[in-house]
């Protein structure tokens, strides 16, 4: 049989009617797993009101913990894990899915799913309990986008080898970009993000996917779309899933839609991907914190259709944060009700772009332990960031590794600025948004303090990541090219006025409403 021929057979079966199956419903129950064996004992009990989906449809179990829900030819079934429990590991996986797909994947250049064959009667989900203060924070990790093994042996080192103490964190979400297109090297990343022995969450990104599934032109775009998702189901189960934990919600969604009609990607989603979030946000309490999680940022290159029905369906939450990563770049945005895009809340959308823990794709020039310096195109490190939570607030903090310098930013004085009258000051400092306080000074070396002056926000590209990307460029034997450099929206600057001839310092102080204040400084002859 040819390539062609098999494609589409497999995909007429998968498209097969429902009623060609002997059942038209899933049944089942969600359980306390009181022993652990995975399997429902006549002495363990169902669990009420925790939520079931096939994709779809969104559904409560009843007072026995049974559940229905209507059968789908091709779907997932999935738990979404309540507050006060926790899911099965396999694999260094978190276990909340079961896969349904008679006639498996079509044939792609990565492998998807095997032919699952029907369903059991009764499709059952364990849950143990878990102790979940109402504070806990998460670790955050942008774009690991290994291009081979050797690449995921930086990740390792540079970023999980250098998280002390994982187990203050509840949890962790990587956003998307688990590899660079190459990916049989899933496990490998899985491997070593387990090293943390922390419950993990993935997002789909655009490096995730298969690029062949552009090459069935009588399927629609959504339906193309819903194939490049084939071999991240085999081995992450869903991309579109939630979870809840000490009365937070947390929704991971793909957002990357492919292929376009120029056959490229795009931020957005597909019509079943709709159907699912409203099922799913109806179910949810408006009062309760809401964190959505996604790959390409909803500032960035997104389907404006698709971001006004996202932006109108999370603005009743009273405590809503969104996520993402894909530019390699650190950033704040937010959305306002003005702005006429969907959102309707009086108080703006914080939508946070976290950095990566790829920098620049592990890009640049190497260290002493032969790991790339990988600075991002907008002067920040690599690194990770910690999502701290309570029932009132939430906090973001960023932490590079391997970074020489003041992990909260760096401070630049202008060469060509004699220091006798002024001192015109650049900092670009990583965390924060264009929403900042952000204020200098001048310190003499006998302690003189100078007042307190503002800065104003000045998006730029990074003095510092201009110097290295140039000294790339002449010295391609000791690294990676660096990308080009791109404006920084974490950047301030202005002019002291009044510095003495000596020695002293400058200092810079900062706050932004989402992350802790801080100063950092520079000393200066």
């Amino acid at each position: 049989m040819n390539y062609r021929m098999h494609v589409f057979q497999a995909l007429a079966l998968t498209l097969l009617p429902l009623n060609l199956f002997a059942q038209d419903e899933i049944r089942g129950y969600v359980f306390h797993d009181s022993n652990g064996d995975g399997q429902m004992q006549a002495f363990e009990n169902g669990l009420a009101d925790v939520l079931v989906s096939n994709g779809r449809e969104v559904n409560r179990t009843d007072a026995e913990g049974r559940y229905v829900l209507p059968l789908q030819s091709d779907m997932i079934i999935h738990v979404i894990k309540p507050s006060g429990w926790k899911l099965p590991m396999e694999g260094g996986l978190q276990k909340f899915h079961v896969v349904h797909k008679p006639s498996g994947s079509p044939q792609l250049k990565y492998k998807g799913v095997l032919p699952t064959g029907a369903l059991p009667a009764s499709v059952d989900f364990p849950l143990q309990r878990n102790d979940e203060p109402k504070e806990f924070s998460v670790l955050i990790f942008g774009d690991p986008q290994p291009n081979s093994l050797q690449d995921v042996d930086y990740y390792q080192r540079d970023i999980v080898d250098q998280i002390s103490h994982p187990e203050r964190f509840a949890f962790g979400i990587s956003l998307g970009d688990i590899v660079n297109d190459n990916l049989d090297l899933f496990p490998a990343v899985i491997d070593a993000t387990g090293r943390l022995k922390l419950p993990w969450f993935y997002v789909y990104g655009n490096h995730d996917m298969n690029y062949d599934a552009r090459n069935f032109p009588t399927l629609t775009s959504d339906q193309k779309d819903g194939l490049a998702d084939e071999t991240w189901e085999r081995v992450f189960g869903p991309a579109n899933y939630a979870f809840s934990y000490a009365g937070a919600t947390f929704v991971n969604i793909d957002d990357v839609y492919y292929p376009t009609a120029s056959g490229g990607y795009i931020g957005g989603l597909r019509e079943d991907q709709k159907v699912w979030l409203t099922n799913l946000l109806a179910q949810l309490d408006h009062d309760q914190t809401l964190v959505v999680s996604m790959h390409i940022p909803l500032f960035h290159s997104w389907r404006e259709s698709d971001l006004q029905f996202l932006l109108q369906a999370l603005s009743p939450f009273k405590k809503v944060l969104s996520l993402s990563a894909h530019s390699h770049m650190q950033q704040s945005y937010f959305f306002r009700r003005e702005d006429g895009r969907g959102w309707e809340a009086a108080q703006p959308h914080h939508h946070f772009n976290a950095g990566t823990t790829s920098g620049s794709w592990w890009a640049g020039k190497f260290d002493e332990s032969g790991i790339p310096e990988t600075t991002m195109r907008d002067g920040t490190p690599n690194g990770y960031t910690v999502l701290s939570i309570n029932e009132s607030y939430y906090n973001i903090e960023f932490y590079p590794t391997r970074h020489e310098g003041h992990p909260k930013g760096t401070i630049y004085l202008s060469p060509d600025v004699p220091l006798l009258e002024s001192l015109h000051i650049k900092a670009n400092l990583f965390n924060l948004s264009e929403m900042a306080k952000v204020f200098m000074r001048f310190v003499s070396d006998k302690g003189v303090e100078g007042p307190w002056q503002p800065m104003r926000f000045a998006p730029q590209f990074d003095p510092l990541y201009r110097e290295k990307y140039d000294f790339m460029i002449t010295n391609p034997q000791l690294g990676r090219r660096l990308p080009n450099p791109e404006t920084s929206y974490h950047i301030w600057e202005g002019s002291l006025s009044g510095v003495a001839q000596g020695t002293g310092k400058v200092q810079v102080k900062a706050e932004d409403f989402f992350c802790e204040s801080f100063e950092l400084e520079y000393d200066i002859r």
